[in-house]
């Protein structure tokens, strides 16, 4: 184990062992490890399947208080980095919740609402993923918990894509993942904060956008694909089925749109599917096709000595 910055990382399992063998049979130096080990005290003190018979849970939570510090542990390592490490502590709390301790379960509310508090109260802008790991979280613990205030990250998800809309429509390149993230709150935001997007105001407010990005994709589907590397081809085969996907998700948000959207999405997915022939063509034409070996093109030299194998070691 070693020491940096007022938090531990692990160098080998035995260690681990050997210092959860201490901090069990010390109950104040095990709560000194919980309040300043960040996250790495943080997953173990929710570990449910250690010890040598996989049976050793919650081995730093023996009374009420370390469950506090626990709660105010996870607050204050997603204070230090509200969007990395709201992931980790996340990440944690979801695999802990999943016991039928009523412990774990009161942890996880406490945990969630102060996270929500102290996003609210410092406006932070944070990432759809996030948020969808926070509300399924949330809906983990089986009560009905308060959704963080969406508007910051909202308005920066629309700043963002129609600054994008304007650099893809003037590049000719349809740039989208600013647009996958709007698509992503534009979900969020239907299902938690529905007033900050009125009936009917999305088609409004962001046809201007939409269209920026369709040129650009139309302008993408006919265009024509040449490059010496092979390599290149599956790259801009998969760009190309990506920016096909984006286009289709716009379908349900523009239903006006919509025909239009699903026709566009098509014709970028058979340059997909054409690209990808190319490349195949040229990997042959250089020599450098693999073998299909599932269809049985296995060497006839199969066997080999044993001892020879392991005669260098």
């Amino acid at each position: 184990m070693r020491f940096h910055r007022r938090s531990w990382d692990w160098v080998h399992p035995s260690h681990r062992d050997l210092v959860i063998e201490q901090l069990s049979a010390n109950a104040e130096m095990a709560k000194h490890y919980l309040r300043s080990g960040g996250i790495s005290a943080i997953a173990l003190a929710l570990s449910q399947s250690g010890g040598a018979l996989g049976k050793r849970s919650f081995p730093l939570l023996t009374d009420e208080e370390s469950w506090e510090i626990a709660t105010k542990a996870c607050v204050d390592c997603i204070r230090t980095d509200p969007e990395q490490n709201a992931d980790r502590v996340f990440t944690v709390l979801e695999d802990a919740i999943t016991s039928s301790s009523k412990q774990t379960r009161l942890l996880v509310i406490r945990v969630c609402n102060e996270v929500r508090a102290y996003w609210d109260s410092e406006k932070i802008e944070f990432s759809a993923s996030l948020i969808h790991r926070f509300l399924r979280l949330c809906d983990k613990t089986g009560q009905y918990l308060q959704a963080p205030m969406l508007k910051p990250s909202w308005s920066k998800a629309c700043r963002d894509m129609r600054a994008e809309a304007n650099q893809a429509y003037d590049d000719g390149m349809p740039l989208m993942s600013s647009l996958d993230e709007w698509i992503s709150f534009v979900d969020i935001v239907k299902r938690t904060e529905p007033r900050l997007i009125p009936t009917g105001s999305v088609e409004k407010e962001f046809s201007e956008a939409l269209s920026k990005y369709v040129e650009a994709a139309e302008a993408t589907s006919e265009a024509p694909f040449e490059d010496d590397d092979p390599d290149n081809y599956q790259s801009e085969s998969e760009q190309t089925t990506h920016i096909a996907q984006t286009v289709q998700a716009l379908a349900d948000i523009f239903p006006t749109e919509s025909d239009k959207l699903v026709a566009l999405a098509g014709k970028l997915e058979d340059r997909a599917q054409t690209i990808e022939d190319e490349g195949d063509e040229l990997k042959q034409q250089l020599g450098q096709f693999e073998p299909d070996y599932d269809r049985g093109e296995y060497p006839r030299e199969t066997s080999f000595d044993i001892a020879d194998l392991f005669e260098d070691l």
